[in-house]
């Protein structure tokens, strides 16, 4: 999704990540994506990386609990609305 995203150029793809010092945040960066940090066990974290948003596309491994997933999910409901804040599948 966010090789498309910077292939196309309509839009800068932000990145939300745990460690924006990681070698996979700086290469995201560097390729042109906005890097933000925010916990996704904290909502307010989440909603604070999600200000001026247009769109959110959630993705996470199986690896990660429902609380992470759930407060994602509502931090980009509150802000952006149902319409533009979609789990894959």
């Amino acid at each position: 999704m966010i090789d498309t995203l910077l292939a196309d150029k309509t839009f800068t793809p932000r990145a939300v990540t745990r460690n924006g010092s990681s070698d996979a945040a700086k290469l995201l960066a560097s390729r042109g994506a906005e890097v933000v940090e925010a916990d996704l066990w904290d909502r307010e974290s989440v909603k604070r990386a999600l200000v001026g948003c247009e769109a959110v596309f959630g993705v996470r491994s199986a690896c990660f609990y429902d609380i992470a997933t759930a407060n994602t999910r509502c931090a980009g409901h509150e802000l952006l609305g149902s319409q533009h804040s979609r789990r894959p599948g």
